[in-house]
């Protein structure tokens, strides 16, 4: 299921959303049916494919089970900056200003960085869950960042 997430995401492949549901609908199956994997259970790589399968699903989704994988963050099971990309993610989709800064859209046939709550303190934000800062993680779209950081 990563595999072919991200293969079809690969060099500006071609995303068919019907592979995304049907990832969704297999990890919602599993979790209703077992229960929300940890990594006694699964590797890294299977454990990042349930976060995948919800980031790239629907929004609904998103919302209802990010108490799930928070708790998974929690106990160590998740990146804490997995959950702050769902988090953007579920803002964006909500039209709400992203808090971490990992949403980018095209506007005019270019990328630019997604609505940002308080610009002058996400690399502070994005350090607290891991990330690095905001003008490094935006390079691969020659997205420019320039807002200096409050202290």
């Amino acid at each position: 299921m990563f595999d072919t997430d991200q293969a079809m995401r690969a060099d500006g492949g071609k995303i068919d959303p019907n592979v995304d549901r049907q990832n969704l609908t297999t990890v919602i199956s599993l979790i209703e049916k077992c229960g929300m994997p940890t990594l006694q259970e699964v590797d890294e790589v299977q454990m990042t494919a349930v976060w995948v399968a919800f980031q790239h699903g629907d929004n609904a989704d998103r919302k209802k089970y990010l108490p799930l994988l928070e708790r998974s963050a929690n106990g160590g099971d998740l990146e804490a900056s997995q959950i702050a990309l769902m988090k953007d993610r579920i803002l964006e989709d909500d039209g709400e200003p992203q808090v971490y800064g990992s949403q980018v859209i095209k506007s005019g046939g270019v990328w630019v960085l997604y609505n940002l709550e308080k610009p002058e303190t996400v690399n502070k934000r994005r350090a607290e869950v891991g990330l690095g800062p905001l003008q490094d993680y935006l390079q691969k779209w020659n997205i420019e960042f320039t807002v200096e950081q409050a202290e």
